[in-house]
């Protein structure tokens, strides 16, 4: 998590507290005074304080294997109720590549 001065950002209990503090501020000037240098950091550091971890979406690129294989990120198998052999339909559109299971 990037801070300001190489120090951490506040955590926990003590970053809720210092929010609360600051009610009615921007939430640039929240981050700055909670150790953080960008305001993305700074909430999800608050979300993680109130026990809501955010997930990172998944890549948003598709990798070619060395033997020509697509390689998919796991945080895609679920969502595409997909398993390890499965086959898929690669279908190439104008504004889109969809992967459909066959």
């Amino acid at each position: 998590m990037a801070a300001n001065s190489g120090r951490a950002g506040l955590k926990g209990s003590a970053l809720l507290r210092k929010a609360r503090r600051m009610r009615g501020q921007p939430i640039e000037a929240k981050a700055q005074a909670c150790g953080y240098s960008n305001v993305e950091d700074f909430v999800r550091a608050l979300l993680e304080a109130q026990g809501l971890a955010c997930i990172p979406p998944p890549p948003s690129t598709i990798t070619v294997g060395p033997q020509g294989e697509i390689v998919l990120y796991v945080a895609w198998l679920s969502p595409l109720r997909l398993h390890p052999g499965d086959k898929l339909l690669l279908k190439c559109t104008r504004t889109a590549v969809r992967l459909l299971p066959l």
